[in-house]
């Protein structure tokens, strides 16, 4: 049979008194045989309508329901009863019953009226018994949850379970049969807590308390599970217990990167023990900007060895809330082949609000990559303010560049940040709807 709303397959559901009700999986409606109902429920007829009667293809007569607001289908030949979407409880609500399956109805009943001014009074209890149901679960007591600042943890099988969120949610429609009295505004209190793929969840009713525990399928088992045909539909979002995709290739980074850094590390404090690291010339300069010739050239040293390493060039000067500037060259005695470089020095300092304040430095280190051996001198050209400016001057030879190790830790930083940025999206998406977001509306605004 077909849904006579969006013609979709019916399903039924039958029970241990041998009656049966046929609902629709994609509105939700659901179809009663007059043989089925428990009590004889008359529609005021209002014409017939471009549904269907699923039993005969009779064209169904709309009306309001027994007297009520609620408005209902009926076949005028099975006498058969369509609802839609939540009508079932509204309906149930007006009569004051607890179900309308059962064995009761034996002949289609007559026509009632056209429902008038008498049908105030069922509409005003209709519209009571919906009212103060919150459309969020967090309207009515989300005020007073204590687990958002808290954010308890559970022990449970040798597990750690972070909460996730704290509900209040309100029965709004009852669908279908239950075991037990379901009412509109029935309310309880729900705590989830994770630790994927795993999920812990507490239900609180009145003196009851439920605990339920989870494990995350994925789409594909589930849809294998029950011999679906095609794929699962894709997915739109993390799920609370849902294993992060990324957690594997963080751990395959991390291990990993963690040796390659480590082995860079070693490379370079191996570098550091077995290079000369020899200071083999140190003099002491004063720039006078009164004196026309500032340039100054000093004495030849020698670099010692068989292959080429970097030289470490330092300036330390007594500038105080000034600058300097340094023209210089390592030039080959032999070759006359210079190596230019240039270094800017500027430091300030002060006080302001009973606080001290400095930026910049009085000193600076050059690097001059892969010099040969032999024999070198230095020509230095400073530019300074008025006043003058001292420095010292320290030629290393053979000195290994930190900037190298430096480098070769930013380059494997970039698969971490990479698969940092993926997985941290992912838990991202994950905790939006929680209690513990990792942004929030006010982050957004900044």
């Amino acid at each position: 049979m077909n849904c006579p709303a969006c013609r979709a397959p019916l399903e039924t559901r039958r029970f241990e008194d041998g009656t049966e009700v046929d609902f629709c999986p994609a509105c939700h409606g659901v179809w009663y045989d007059l043989a089925d109902m428990s009590l004889t429920v008359a529609v005021a007829g209002e014409g017939p309508t471009e549904r269907l009667c699923p039993r005969d293809g009779q064209q169904l007569v709309r009306g309001a329901a027994a007297g009520t607001i609620v408005t209902a289908d009926r076949c005028p030949a099975c006498g058969g009863l369509w609802l839609d979407a939540g009508e079932v409880q509204k309906l149930r609500a007006e009569l004051k019953v607890d179900s309308l399956i059962g064995k009761g109805a034996s002949q289609a009943p007559p026509p009632l009226p056209r429902p008038g001014a008498s049908t105030a009074a069922p509409a005003r209890r209709v519209k009571e018994a919906f009212e103060g149901i919150a459309a969020d679960p967090r309207d009515s007591a989300y005020e007073n949850n204590s687990d958002e600042s808290l954010s308890p943890r559970i022990e449970h099988l040798e597990r750690s379970y972070a909460h996730f969120q704290t509900g209040w949610p309100k029965v709004g429609f009852v669908l279908g049969e239950f075991p037990w009295r379901v009412r509109v505004g029935d309310e309880a209190q729900t705590r989830d807590f994770i630790a994927p793929p795993f999920l812990l969840s507490e239900e609180r009713t009145g003196s009851d308390r439920t605990w339920t525990h989870g494990v995350y399928l994925e789409p594909s088992e589930v849809w294998a599970g029950f011999g679906l045909e095609g794929e699962p539909p894709a997915r739109r979002s993390a799920a609370p217990a849902q294993p992060n995709p990324h957690d594997e290739a963080w751990s395959v980074v991390g291990l990993w990167g963690s040796l390659a850094a480590a082995a860079a590390l070693a490379v370079f404090v191996a570098a550091m023990m077995f290079s000369k690291r020899s200071v083999v010339y140190t003099g002491t300069f004063t720039a006078d900007p009164a004196v026309a010739e500032k340039a100054v050239v000093t004495p030849v040293f020698t670099f010692d060895g068989s292959r080429p390493a970097s030289v470490r060039v330092r300036l330390d000067t007594n500038i105080g809330n000034s600058w300097a500037f340094f023209r210089m060259a390592l030039v080959n005695d032999e070759t006359d082949a210079a190596l230019h470089f240039e270094r800017e020095l500027s430091y300030y300092w002060g006080r302001e609000d009973g606080e001290s304040w400095s930026e910049g430095s009085q000193s600076d280190v050059a690097y001059l990559s892969r010099v040969p051996p032999g024999r070198y001198y230095l020509v230095i050209d400073p530019e300074v303010p008025t006043g003058g400016v001292g420095y010292n001057v320290q030629v290393m030879w053979d000195h290994p560049r930190p900037d190298h190790l430096a480098w070769a830790w930013a380059f494997l930083l970039l698969p971490f940040a990479w698969v940092y940025l993926r997985r941290r999206s992912f838990e991202m998406a994950r905790w939006a709807e929680s209690d513990h977001p990792m942004v929030t509306s006010e982050d957004d605004d900044e």
